[in-house]
């Protein structure tokens, strides 16, 4: 793991602590700006540290603090769970971002992609979250677990194994929604539609219509961390009107 050192903190935001992964990509960096704006501290994880000092060195550096892992790498989680910030501070949320979309035909689609795009999509969101959930159970005042998933969960041509990873948050979120009912841990699933990003552009290079900002997935995020703990989201879909209503690109 690479650390980017941060700045001493107030104790106030310090306990105001988020977990961002993916926090380079688009998605991430947007959802990292609207927090800090928004008076939170974010830890930034992604595996590309070059990327996490641009974003560093872009940021209010006394509201963010970055770490450079593989998400692949199940020690590598829970070593991000002993990092001083969170011994110091409080656990708010964790934003799990971090994903990748490879397509192709079923018959030559390798096995390695298969396991990769699983293995980071979903179990590392999930071994992300149950370590969250430790951390926040002994903090005993609870906070948000927020997946990102895809409009593309109810299926995409070519896109087998990313719809099969979103697919899976959807029944594991739905899941710990109903095991911590009554508690103040609340799971939650994003679901965007097309996004203007490199993503999109990788699914259709002649996209005209107007996409979806990542401000507003972030600004949305924000809002939803603001609500109190009565307050559950079951799914949360968000399109691009119009044109993820036509269909004809998935």
């Amino acid at each position: 793991m690479i650390n980017i050192p941060h700045n001493n903190h107030n104790t106030a935001i310090k306990n105001k602590i988020i977990i961002v992964t993916g926090a380079t990509g688009t998605i991430g960096s947007a959802i990292c700006d609207h927090l800090i704006k928004a008076g939170y501290l974010i830890i930034a994880v992604a595996r590309n540290a070059e990327k996490g000092k641009q974003l560093f060195e872009n940021s209010n550096k006394e509201q963010i603090s970055f770490r450079s892992l593989d998400l692949l790498n199940n020690k590598a989680i829970e070593q991000l769970f002993t990092d001083p910030l969170l011994q110091q501070g409080t656990l708010r949320g964790v934003i799990s971002c971090a994903g990748i979309l490879k397509r192709g035909q079923t018959e030559t689609f390798s096995i390695e992609d298969w396991d990769t795009t699983m293995q980071l999509n979903t179990s590392g969101t999930w071994y992300l979250f149950q370590n969250a959930i430790k951390k926040m159970k002994k903090q005993s005042q609870g906070g948000m677990l927020i997946a990102i998933g895809s409009r593309w969960n109810k299926g995409a041509k070519e896109a087998a194994a990313y719809a099969a990873s979103k697919s899976a948050l959807q029944g594991m979120i739905a899941s710990l929604q109903k095991e911590f009912a009554g508690t103040k841990i609340r799971p939650m699933l994003v679901s965007p539609g097309s996004v203007a990003s490199p993503m999109s552009k990788s699914v259709n290079k002649a996209i005209q219509a107007e996409l979806l900002s990542p401000n507003d997935i972030a600004a949305m995020i924000t809002y939803v961390l603001a609500t109190p703990h009565r307050v559950i989201f079951d799914e949360i879909v968000i399109k691009a009107y119009n044109y993820d209503l036509t269909d004809q690109h998935a």
